[in-house]
């Protein structure tokens, strides 16, 4: 099988897949996804602190910089980004995503790609995966 270039196009199908192969299928996801996230976060000058969700990666992923929370990496669905508009705004951060929001780590072109910041946090960067990343939501979803 060829080497797909983009990284985010590469997540395993447990389709037709049965036990073993399934549960090999997800330790290599979480594996490629803990790979981008500390690849995005050494783009963006950050650490990885914590990742909710115990020894899986979750949606959820902590960062500081300089030792102090900075980011949180916070994959959801698009009828989930109201909410969290709502949470992240009453606090006084912002939301960032990449040009293509659905550029995700954990589940490309179905959940957006969500980064909390203060507003003092600077620019945020891309990892050329997902400047490269293309897809169209899903029937009923709307671009965030």
């Amino acid at each position: 099988m060829n080497e797909i270039p983009n990284r985010l196009y590469g997540h395993p199908s447990s389709e037709f897949a049965t036990g073993d192969q399934v549960d090999s299928a997800i330790r290599a996801d979480h594996a490629l996804r803990r790979t981008l996230i500390t690849e995005w976060a050494e783009l963006n000058g950050l650490e990885v602190a914590h990742w909710r969700g115990g020894p899986w990666p979750h949606r959820d992923v902590f960062l500081t910089r300089e030792g102090r929370p900075a980011a949180v990496v916070a994959e959801r669905y698009p009828y989930d980004m109201d909410d969290l508009r709502a949470r992240v705004g009453s606090r006084g951060h912002v939301i960032r995503v990449p040009p293509n929001p659905f550029a995700s780590f954990f589940l490309p072109g179905d959940m957006v790609f969500a980064v909390v910041i203060r507003p003092s946090f600077g620019e945020v960067k891309w990892l050329p995966d997902q400047l490269a990343y293309v897809s169209r939501p899903h029937e009923g979803q709307t671009q965030h």
